[in-house]
Formats: structure tokens, C-alpha cells, sequence
């Protein structure tokens, strides 16, 4: 399943970088920043709008479909669809009607306006996509929720722009409501098949909000910390410096793009490790996973350092001025590679306190650094401090993890015993088999 999980990923992750050149080359660098200024809002207001759910969904839900206890499955998804709804919902209707406002006063690019009219109403629909992928990865239906997460979007959004063309910063947002709309129409009804057999029932709202506000907060500020650079930079950068900060941390993500593959399936086995009390098993997990992090990440991380102008150009000539953002962004998601899969270990082990805690220091300190920065330093100084933030998420995570489990991520020996292990089990199968 995991060598699965890599491959949807990886052609999730093929999928946004195609969605990218594509918007690069449709548009002007000028209106494509405008473009991805509204994809960063959405990528703040959705996981805002989610409160932390999906990880907790992820703990609570895995935990009670493995006891067979379908009322309680009923009762997270009655309190989850609820919370989302109307909190998000109304959040998406004040800014909605406030669009031209924002667009015009706090960012001054009228622009924005056309594209928030879609890009708005789009993440209601994606944070409850998101929400459902996550959910059904819970229930063990992983191939279909990671299909969710990392395929389906880009591959519909593809699909429209060629037959549309979009010339605009706004039409090219309408293409991408649409994709999600499309989408949300086939996650409903999936979903309705899966849970129509569940036995009514409650669920301890407070147990629930016990759990899920730390990692609301760590989500709120691990958000500011992975999108507030492009999102409060817009504020006194151009569309132009946008678009080429977009299109440096889009391929620099490529060398994180395992982690993040790999997280929703890891996430439940280290909550199946902790309840089982199995310290040995939830080390051996995280030294697998670190393992296939550092694999598949290594020659990404090569062919970006080699050829970063080269990968630039895919974009579009204009965008190899984009080199030194894109050298600087890789840095910090090679790190990434290593250690991100500590505070999913954090969260499925009870110690969801450390990753807000972590994650609101980082995002203050982004923040912080963006204000003071950005005004004179410009669009340089917005990539530092997206870097250093993304640098000191996973570097503290991981610190805990091994104050609290004492388990070291990145243990060279445990790391290779895990690989040794592996080796040995193929080549006795092989063996078998021949």
C-alpha cells in the first residue's frame, strides 16, 4: 500500500506541476501571480475552515472502525459535517461578499476579485473533499482517498483548461471551480455508499473538540507558516514576484512530495501502534517511513540542485530569474523529507499540545519576519522566511518526538535495521517463490 501511496502522490505531484506550467504558460506572469494569490488564500481558508478534523478524524475514526463501533463512526461524522459547514460556510459568504473589498484596499489588484468569486465558493467544496479522503483513509480505503487527495483536482482541472483555453486570471479560476464541483458531486455520492450501513449514534462533541482544537491551532499556524509567504506577501509584492515565488516552491516541493504521500497512511498505523502500547513497533514504523522519504527524495533533490534553470524554463524563459528562490526553497523541503513525519507521530501519540504549540511559534515568527521584511527586502526576503519557517517545523518536531517517545527520526541504525529487515523478507519470499 505504500509503494501505492508513492505512486498516487507522485502523479499527484506531476499533476500540480503540469497545472502550474499550464497557468504559467496561459497567462502572463503578471496575471498568473494573480491567479496563484487567490489559490494561496484558498490553501489558508481551507484548512482554517477544517478545525484540525482531518488528523483527529484520522486517530478517533481509524481506532473505531478497527473495534467495529459504527455509531461512534456515525456520531465523528454528524459533529465534523456540522462544524465545517457552518463554520466555513459562513466564513466563505462574509468573504465573498467582501471580495471587491479585499481585492481593491488590502491587496490592490482588482483582478483578485474575478477570481476570488470562484476560488471562494471552490473551498467549501475542497475542504469537504478533503475531509471525505481523509475519513475513508481512516476506514482503510486508502487508494480511493488518497485518489481524492492528490488525483482527482489536478487531473479534472487539467482536463478543462484545454477545451476552455482560459485567457484570465478569472476564467482560469472558473475552470478550477468547476474541477472541484465535479469532483464533489462523485465524493458524495461514493461516501453516502460507504456510510449508509453505519448504526446511528452520538459522539462526546467535547471529547472531539478535547482533541481537535490543538491541532486546530497547529493547523491554523502550520498553514500561515506553508502559505502566508505568497498570501501576505501579495500585499506589497507584484503578481509578477508572486508567480515566480509559486513556481520556485512548486518544484522544490517536488522533493517533499513522498512525506507528504506517505503521512495519511503512516498517521494510522502510528495511532494502531500507540493504542497498542508497542513502543518497538510505532520506532520501526517511523524509521520505515523515514527510509522511504529519503529514497524516493534523494534524486529530486539532485536534479534540482544540478539543474535548477533548466526545470525553471518549463515554465516559461521568464521564469529562470526564479533560480535563487527556487535554490533557497529546496533547502527547506529536503528537511522536510527527513523529518516530516514527526508531527503526525506527535499528533497520533497523544501530544497534539507540542505540534500547536510548535507550529504557532513557527507561524508567529513567519509572520513576524514577513511584515518587517518583506516592505524593504522584498520578494527575497518572503522566501527566507518561508524557508526557515518550514525548517523549524519539522527540526522542532522532531526534537519532541524524541523527548517524548524517544525515538529518533533519523537514527542512522534504525533506519538501517529497518531497511536490513526489508531486505531480508524480499529476498526470502524470492527465495520461496523460487
Amino acid at each position: 500500500m505504500t509503494l501505492v501511496a508513492l505512486m498516487l502522490r507522485g502523479f499527484g505531484a506531476i499533476g500540480l506541476l503540469v497545472i502550474t506550467i499550464l497557468v504559467a504558460r496561459s497567462l502572463s506572469p503578471q496575471d498568473a501571480g494573480i491567479f496563484f494569490l487567490g489559490l494561496s488564500m484558498i490553501m489558508v481558508i481551507v484548512p482554517i475552515g477544517l478545525m484540525g478534523l482531518p488528523t483527529s478524524l484520522t486517530r478517533l475514526m481509524s481506532v473505531a472502525s478497527e473495534a467495529g463501533k459504527t455509531q461512534d463512526l456515525f456520531g465523528l461524522n454528524g459533529l465534523a459535517v456540522r462544524w465545517v459547514g457552518f463554520g466555513l460556510g459562513a466564513a466563505v459568504i462574509i468573504l465573498w461578499s467582501s471580495r471587491a473589498l479585499i481585492a481593491n484596499n488590502l491587496f490592490s489588484k482588482p483582478q483578485l476579485a474575478d477570481v476570488l468569486a470562484f476560488m471562494l465558493p471552490a473551498s467549501l467544496l475542497f475542504a469537504f473533499n478533503v475531509l471525505r479522503a481523509q475519513q475513508l483513509i481512516a476506514l482503510q480505503k486508502e487508494l480511493i482517498g488518497l485518489g481524492i487527495l492528490f488525483i482527482a483536482t489536478p487531473l479534472l482541472f487539467v482536463g478543462g483548461i484545454y477545451p476552455s483555453y482560459p485567457d484570465s486570471p478569472g476564467s482560469m479560476a472558473r475552470v478550477y471551480f468547476s474541477s472541484v464541483l465535479l469532483l464533489s458531486i462523485f465524493v458524495t455520492g461514493f461516501w453516502r455508499s460507504q456510510s449508509s450501513s453505519w448504526a446511528p449514534g452520538r459522539f462526546s462533541a467535547s471529547a472531539l473538540w478535547q482533541i481537535t482544537w490543538p491541532l486546530w491551532v497547529a493547523a491554523i499556524a502550520g498553514i500561515v507558516m506553508r502559505w502566508g509567504g505568497q498570501f501576505i506577501s501579495g500585499i506589497w509584492l507584484s503578481g509578477e514576484e508572486i508567480a515566480f515565488i509559486a513556481v520556485a516552491e512548486r518544484l522544490a516541493m517536488l522533493v517533499a512530495f513522498v512525506n507528504l504521500a506517505i503521512t495519511p497512511i503512516y498517521s494510522a498505523r502510528f495511532a494502531q501502534a500507540h493504542a497498542e502500547n508497542n513502543a518497538a513497533a510505532l520506532a520501526n514504523v517511523v524509521w520505515q517511513g523515514v527510509a522511504v522519504s529519503i529514497t524516493i527524495a534523494l534524486p529530486v533533490f539532485l536534479a534540482i540542485l544540478f539543474l535548477p534553470s533548466l526545470l525553471l524554463s518549463l515554465f516559461g524563459q521568464q521564469y529562470v530569474a526564479a533560480r535563487g528562490f527556487l535554490q533557497i526553497f529546496f533547502l527547506g523541503y529536503f528537511a522536510h523529507a527527513l523529518f516530516g513525519l514527526a508531527p503526525a507521530v506527535l499528533a497520533m501519540t497523544g501530544h497534539e499540545a507540542d505540534v500547536r504549540n510548535i507550529a504557532f511559534v513557527g507561524s508567529v515568527l513567519t509572520i513576524g519576519a514577513l511584515f518587517i521584511f518583506v516592505p524593504s527586502y522584498g520578494a527575497l526576503s518572503a522566501v527566507w522566511a518561508m524557508t526557515v519557517s518550514v525548517l523549524f517545523l519539522s527540526l522542532a518536531s522532531s526534537v519532541m518526538v524524541y523527548f517524548h517517545l524517544g525515538i529518533n527520526v533519523i537514527s542512522p541504525t534504525g533506519i538501517a535495521g529497518v531497511v536490513k529487515s526489508s531486505l531480508k523478507r524480499k529476498f526470502a519470499r524470492h527465495k520461496a517463490q523460487g
